[in-house]
């Protein structure tokens, strides 16, 4: 029984990670005529790989972050092992996991033909996770204000 009440928290906050993940680890598989291919119109506009790395390490940041957050709200009620830890540290464990994994993929890069490891490009990811933390803490200092919104 006490693991069937685990699976929708695995489903709703685990699984997503995981998937946006591998679509990221899918996409920077691709080689560079690939990666082009599926830019589309937009494949010869300046900046627009540029926002797509800033969306990929914003988003996971943000799911990192929500799923943390149920981790630690089961653990307050007794449903998880506890993980006394604060919303702002929370969102830092996000990013540094978020950038973690920007590392990583760009090292997976240097194994795709046409490919290399870019600091331009990590340095984008970690804006796109420094605006992630961001938006997780300025929820947490809001929910915070206004405790009566669940």
């Amino acid at each position: 029984m006490e693991a069937r009440r685990g699976l929708p928290w695995v489903v709703l906050h685990l699984v997503p990670v995981l998937a946006w993940a591998g679509v990221i680890f899918w996409l920077s598989g691709r080689s560079a005529d690939q990666a082009e291919d599926y830019l589309g119109p937009f494949s010869g506009v300046r900046y627009v790989s540029g926002v797509f790395h800033f969306g990929e390490y914003f988003v996971l940041t943000l799911l990192l972050f929500r799923a943390l957050a149920e981790w630690r709200r089961r653990a307050s009620s007794g449903q998880a092992p506890l993980m006394p830890l604060t919303g702002f540290v929370l969102a830092h464990i996000a990013g540094l996991t978020s950038m973690l994994y920007a590392i990583s993929d760009e090292y997976h890069q240097t194994f795709v033909s046409g490919r290399v490891f870019s600091v331009e490009d990590l340095a984008i990811d970690l804006a796109g996770t420094v605006t992630g933390i961001g938006v997780a803490w300025g929820w947490v200092a809001w929910r915070r204000a206004a405790p009566g919104l669940r």
